[in-house]
């Protein structure tokens, strides 16, 4: 957790206000990876079609998202972390 304040330009306390722990932080950052990845996007790609070809694509779509290294940034996490309490990260 220090090590995430130090990076958010933040105190400690700061981040375990907005997280309580680091379990909590954990979740945040699951949260943000699946926004990232567009989930309602795939639910779309999904509805759109009964064909289960394109409904694996759908899936091994949303996965590469998820999975991919570019679709959680730790700045933007940090800033987010930064603007819960009116802090500048960055």
């Amino acid at each position: 957790m220090r090590d995430v304040a130090r990076e958010a330009g933040v105190a400690v306390p700061t981040v375990y206000a907005a997280y309580q722990n680091k379990a909590g932080l954990v979740w945040a950052l699951a949260d943000a990876a699946d926004l990232a990845a567009d989930l309602p996007q795939a639910i779309d790609e999904l509805e759109a079609t009964t064909d289960p070809r394109r409904h694996l694509a759908a899936m091994a779509g949303y996965d590469r998202r998820l999975s991919d290294g570019h679709s959680l940034q730790p700045p933007l996490v940090l800033t987010w972390i930064s603007a819960d309490f009116g802090e500048v990260a960055w």
